[in-house]
């Protein structure tokens, strides 16, 4: 028995023995009154308590201790203190799921549709370096869970498709982890520094050339690349290509490789790939 638990009993127990006293006069006289009322106002109120007050007292614990764990972590950090509304949406989902009574990972899920969110809105705007580092680590991601089931991979390009954001908890601990602190680097460059670009007429000949290179290597199967969420598509090969694309990108001069990756992203956050 925790000690909300026998803290809630002892108040039950008081509000019982002061109900009792208002209702039974002359209790010290009546002490058989006196006991009934105090034990069916006891039981009540503890009945009450464990239908009622207890769930949501453990429901608020759980959710301090879940969102203490978060501070702990530089990423949500960043976000509590440059975009506190998409915080506030955390916390909320927190709360749901709680109520619902999911498992940590169900919760993980949540938490991680939202943070691929600002993902769309800081990538096209950190720093060269927050960028070149997150789509790294972001290839890494991509490549390992290609090996391990397409499925996955193809899930963790689009979530919206595949359903559970189950992919993540299939990578190394470590992998995860670089993915947090990129993600990090790119919400803290691209809320306090923002790199605008306005002009991405380069960006589209450099891309242009790329895709031309890997027609070379993949022929028409690049068509792949222009229609991902098509009926029926071969969802290891795309991913490979995907992989292959990058790549490509890396290849460049770090700021060539960097504006076109600016230019592929701010075309993902306005949907009109």
């Amino acid at each position: 028995m925790g000690w909300i638990t026998i803290g809630v009993v002892f108040v039950c127990f008081i509000v019982a023995v002061i109900f009792a006293k208002l209702t039974v006069k002359k209790p010290t006289e009546r002490q058989g009154p006196f006991a009934v009322v105090l034990f069916l106002c006891f039981f009540l109120l503890i009945t009450l308590s464990n239908q009622y007050a207890l769930p949501e007292i453990k429901i608020w614990k759980e959710q301090r201790n879940l969102e203490s764990s978060l501070q702990d972590i530089a990423v949500y950090q960043l976000i509590a203190k440059s975009d506190p509304d998409t915080y506030k949406r955390i916390t909320k989902e927190i709360n749901k799921s709680l109520r619902n009574r999911e498992s940590n990972e169900q919760i993980a899920v949540r938490i991680r549709r939202i943070i691929n969110e600002l993902v769309g809105k800081y990538l096209p705007r950190a720093s060269d370096d927050a960028i070149f580092t997150y789509v790294s680590v972001m290839v890494q991601e991509i490549s390992e869970l290609t090996q391990l089931n397409p499925e996955l991979a193809y899930e963790f390009l689009f979530p919206q498709k595949g359903g559970a954001v189950r992919q993540s908890f299939q990578l190394r601990p470590e992998l995860q982890k670089a993915d947090l602190d990129a993600l990090a680097e790119v919400i803290r460059t691209g809320s306090t520094n923002p790199h605008i670009v306005k002009d991405f007429s380069e960006a589209k000949l450099l891309l242009e050339k790329v895709i031309a290179d890997l027609y070379k290597v993949y022929g028409n199967d690049l068509a792949l690349l222009q229609n991902p969420l098509a009926p029926g598509i071969y969802k290891k090969k795309y991913c490979n290509m995907t992989v292959a694309l990058f790549k490509e990108i890396f290849k460049m001069p770090r700021p060539q490789s960097c504006l076109v990756l600016r230019y592929m992203f701010s075309n993902i956050k306005n949907d009109s790939v």
